[in-house]
């Protein structure tokens, strides 16, 4: 608020065990830049036979006990990555004829850069269909299971619009085809514009 003359002003209550003229005496020597703070007590209550709040203390809560941790890694990420005491584990999975016979009718093919990858599996289902299946395989290609070993080889030769634009090349699976990145979503916030970048 302001004064008539142009002043702001406004008013607060204490809770101190101090006195009175020992809290304004110690705001009266703070200034803001190039402002003074002048603080006066109050010369008329608003009510007079409301009494001031007495002073309470709250205990002040006790700090909570940390967990003892039983295992921390220092090590970085690089560190973790080149270190040779722990060796990798590598799970095998020893395919059965079923699995074989879905594969054999499955081409295996390259995602181009600017495909949108949320929708790829929708827009290959749809648009083309003898396609039975798709799967991700790593981050960068994509199993495509047809319904028969016949159509997969004639799309292969034939192709068709949605598969040119969606990957670079396209074989049929063989046992040595693996997926060599992997496939992740990560949520960054903050991140300016400059950043969206692959």
């Amino acid at each position: 608020k302001k004064t008539s003359r142009g002043r702001r002003f406004g008013f607060v209550s204490f809770l101190s065990t101090l006195k009175e003229s020992e809290i304004c005496d110690s705001l009266n020597l703070i200034w803001f830049d190039s402002y003074k703070i002048r603080a006066n007590p109050v010369r008329f209550q608003k009510d007079p036979e409301r009494k001031k709040p007495d002073l309470v203390i709250k205990p002040q809560p006790q700090p909570k006990a940390m967990p003892k941790l039983t295992f921390r890694d220092s090590r970085t990420f690089v560190e973790a990555l080149s270190d040779t005491k722990h060796p990798k584990k590598t799970v095998y999975y020893e395919s059965i004829p079923d699995d074989k016979e879905w594969l054999l009718r499955s081409l295996v093919g390259s995602i181009n850069t600017n495909v949108d990858y949320a929708h790829l599996e929708h827009m290959v289902l749809k648009n083309i269909r003898q396609i039975v299946g798709f799967r991700f395989l790593g981050a960068s290609q994509a199993v495509i299971t047809f319904s028969n070993r016949e159509s997969m080889e004639k799309k292969l030769v034939n192709g068709s619009s949605v598969l040119k634009t969606s990957f670079s090349h396209l074989k049929p699976w063989k046992k040595g085809a693996k997926a060599t990145d992997r496939f992740v979503w990560v949520s960054i916030l903050g991140l300016p514009l400059i950043g969206w970048n692959r």
